[in-house]
């Protein structure tokens, strides 16, 4: 499931329980309140994550405020309640993103987290969970093309756990994502003036950093290995970056990371006019999933040799795809292939 799936399935939900929100937004005794928050929290962590959002998400604003008061005043909370509160919140954030209604539960999810990391005792699990957390947030934002923001989020992750993965890696696509600003299409032609060039493959060479050094912690961070192969290919560093994408294309579980693995040796060994070679890998690409990118890369080189027949082929094929298909190439610039682990690694944390 993508992100944004997670925020369409939430927003179904909301009609179903706006009527019983607002009956029970009526005045009631404070204890009433925090029975019913409270009973939200035990639903989210016993797996009923989208009805339990959802309608969290149909609460009036005033009503949320005073049930989270009254946890202040009335019940601290252990480190598991804090975790299973920062993503109950964080979803119904999802649940309306286009609305005030998104930095408000962000907001209260953060205050929780803040209250996870002002424990008396604040284990690296702690540590590692606040920083992902805004990894994940810092994902949101770049996907959704606010990259200022996405940054503040990998800030705030990085102050927490300077050294955690997830959070390095966001920073590494949010340099990716700003040089791709830059020139859309860095495959080898760079269509921007000379002296930009060397700004922005400078720039490649800071992620290629990044990266470098959460593979050298996590040999098996395959997300890492492949942005390390990429940014190496586009900074002409050929033997090295096929060096890494071959590991991920042959040793990824993750079909995302496995396709675009292939999609990017198969975008090697075209650069490096092979067309059989780069014809091999993006059959492998369209083997692990039928993506649009794929077949389109599979057309380019058929067209380029004349076979129109294997062309046409190809294109009936692309008319029959859903429109609203995830493809993990669109998604890779976006620094959306992350979005998913890490929300599911929270979720996972949050629920007993």
């Amino acid at each position: 499931m993508r992100l944004h799936d997670a925020e369409n399935g939430l927003k179904a939900c909301i009609l179903a329980t706006a009527v019983l929100a607002s009956i029970l937004a009526a005045p009631s005794a404070l204890a009433q309140g925090d029975r019913e928050y409270l009973a939200l929290f035990d639903r989210y962590a016993n797996g009923e994550t989208t009805d339990a959002a959802a309608a969290l998400a149909a609460w009036p604003e005033a009503r949320v405020r005073e049930a989270v008061k009254s946890l202040d005043e009335e019940l601290p909370l252990s480190a598991a309640r804090l975790r299973t509160a920062v993503l109950l919140h964080t979803e119904a954030a999802f649940v309306d993103p286009e609305s005030k209604r998104e930095a408000f539960h962000l907001d209260i999810a953060r205050s929780f987290v803040e209250r996870l990391l002002n424990l008396p005792r604040v284990p690296s699990a702690v540590r590692d969970f606040a920083a992902r957390f805004h990894a994940l947030w810092g994902v949101v934002y770049c996907t959704r093309g606010e990259p200022a923001i996405a940054q503040g989020q990998v800030y705030r992750g990085l102050t927490v756990d300077g050294s955690n993965a997830y959070v390095n890696l966001v920073a590494g696509a949010l340099i990716e994502y700003r040089v791709g600003q830059a020139e859309p299409n860095p495959r080898g032609t760079w269509n921007v003036d000379p002296e930009r060039i060397a700004v922005l493959k400078k720039q490649l060479h800071q992620a290629a950093q990044i990266y470098r050094g959460i593979v050298t912690n996590a040999p098996s961070f395959y997300e890492a290995r492949l942005r390390l192969g990429w940014v190496l290919a586009l900074n002409d560093s050929l033997d090295n970056a096929r060096e890494q994408l071959e590991v991920v294309a042959a040793q990824a579980t993750r079909p995302d990371l496995s396709y675009l693995a292939h999609m990017f040796l198969g975008s090697l060994h075209e650069r490096a006019k092979r067309p059989a070679d780069a014809t091999r890998e993006y059959e492998a690409a369209r083997a692990v999933s039928p993506f649009q990118s794929s077949l389109m890369a599979l057309m380019r080189i058929a067209s380029a040799r004349g076979d129109n027949e294997r062309v046409r082929s190809l294109f009936g094929e692309i008319s029959g795809i859903p429109p609203d298909q995830d493809d993990p190439w669109s998604f890779y610039s976006l620094c959306g292939i992350t979005g998913d682990s890490l929300l599911d690694g929270l979720r996972a944390e949050a629920m007993r």
